[in-house]
């Protein structure tokens, strides 16, 4: 999550903030759009990925 946050232009005070925190993938895709402006990091890239990250019975691979 932390390169995700650099790549994208996120301060480094926020990313460390995040990183110490201990935010992972899973803790990403349950925040709502007001948690992600309240840290700051609220762009329509980051909600895209963050939508994307929640996991759904769809994704699941098949097996036999």
């Amino acid at each position: 999550m932390v390169t995700f946050f650099r790549h994208m232009g996120v301060e480094d005070k926020i990313v460390n903030h995040l990183q110490r925190k201990g935010l992972t993938g899973k803790k990403f895709s349950s925040l709502r759009d007001a948690d992600l402006e309240t840290i700051g990091i609220k762009n329509p890239i980051v909600s895209y990925f963050r939508d994307r990250s929640k996991s759904s019975k769809k994704n699941v691979p098949f097996m036999l």
